[in-house]
C-alpha cells in the first residue's frame, strides 16, 4: 500500500505521503557548459512523492543544499517526480555527502532520511574461467560494507543454427558472492561482462519497511560506484563462441542503462507504479 488515510484526534481522516529517493555517489561529473569531465566527487539524487491528494512539492534538502521550486518537479497521473526539470542543473551536491542527510518538504509535511555512502569493492572472482555446459557459475567479491549488491553479467550463447542469443542475469544480494545455477548454462557460450553495485537502504524484497521518517514515510536508497578494475571477463561455457563465424558484441551496458534497471526493479518489489525518470 503506498499511501493511506489515518484517524487524527478530532475522527476525521488525515492524510499521509510515502517517498522514494535515490542518489548515486561518483568520483567525476560533466560539466555541461565547459563539456568537459570535472574530477570531483559529488551526489546527485532524484525522487517520488506519492500521496492522496497528490501533495505539492515544496524542495528537497541533500545536505546543506537546498532545491526548490517548479524546476525540480513535475506531475504525472498519481505521483510527483522530483529532479531537474529546467536549466537549474542537476540535484547534485560536492560536499556534505557522507552521510547524506535528505529532507522532502511537500504541501503535507516533511520527511526525512540519512544514510551513509557503501563502500566501493576492492576485488571480483569467478569460479572458474572455463565451465563445462550445466556447471554453475560463481561471483564473489571483497572490500565491500553494503546493506545489498546489484549483480549483472551478460551470458551470450549460440544455438544449433549458429545464432546468437543473451541471457541478462541480474539480482540483489546481501553477502558476498552469488551462485548461478547451472540449468541456465546449456549453450555453448561466453560470459565476457560482469558488474557489481553496491547500495545502502532497505533490500527490495515483499514487505520491507522503509528508512524515511516523519510527516509520511519512504525509501532512501545510495549507490556507489562498481569496481571497474575487474569489469571485463571472458568466460568460457562448453565450446564456447564461434570465432571464425564472427563473434557478435557482448549487451554490455552503460552505468546509467544499469541503474535505470535497477530502479525499476527496486520500485516494482517495493510497489511503486512504473515511473519513468
Amino acid at each position: 500500500m503506498l499511501y493511506s488515510c489515518e484517524k487524527n484526534s478530532t475522527g476525521s481522516e488525515s492524510e499521509s505521503q510515502i517517498m522514494f529517493v535515490y542518489a548515486y555517489h561518483e568520483n567525476y561529473y560533466w560539466d555541461d557548459v565547459t563539456d568537459e569531465e570535472i574530477d570531483v566527487k559529488n551526489t546527485t539524487a532524484w525522487g517520488v512523492v506519492l500521496g492522496d491528494p497528490l501533495p505539492g512539492f515544496e524542495y528537497i534538502k541533500l545536505g546543506n543544499t537546498t532545491f526548490s521550486g517548479s524546476n525540480y518537479c513535475n506531475y504525472y497521473p498519481g505521483y510527483v517526480s522530483i529532479e531537474d526539470f529546467g536549466d537549474e542543473g542537476d540535484l547534485m551536491i560536492t560536499s556534505n555527502y557522507d552521510p547524506l542527510n535528505v529532507e522532502v518538504k511537500t504541501s503535507l509535511g516533511k520527511v526525512s532520511g540519512t544514510i551513509t555512502i557503501p563502500d566501493t569493492l576492492t576485488s571480483i572472482s569467478v569460479s572458474d574461467d572455463t565451465l563445462q555446459l550445466g556447471e554453475p557459475f560463481t561471483i564473489s567479491w571483497s572490500g565491500g560494507n553494503a546493506d545489498f549488491y546489484s549483480v549483472y553479467c551478460d551470458y551470450e550463447w549460440k544455438d544449433n543454427n549458429d545464432n546468437s542469443h543473451y541471457t541478462y542475469l541480474d539480482t540483489f544480494v546481501t553477502g558476498s558472492s552469488v551462485t548461478y545455477p547451472g540449468t541456465i548454462f546449456i549453450h555453448d557460450g561466453e560470459i565476457d561482462w560482469i558488474s557489481i553495485y553496491p547500495y545502502n537502504g532497505p533490500l527490495p524484497k515483499e514487505g520491507v519497511e522503509g528508512n524515511m521518517i516523519g510527516e509520511g514515510s519512504g525509501f532512501l536508497y545510495y549507490e556507489n560506484e562498481e569496481q571497474e578494475d575487474d569489469y571485463d571477463y571472458e568466460v568460457v561455457i562448453g565450446m564456447g563462441l564461434s570465432k571464425t563465424l564472427g563473434k557478435t558484441s557482448s549487451l554490455k551496458y552503460s552505468r546509467k542503462e544499469i541503474r535505470d534497471r535497477t530502479i525499476k526493479k527496486i520500485e516494482k518489489i517495493i510497489g511503486l507504479p512504473y515511473i519513468e525518470n
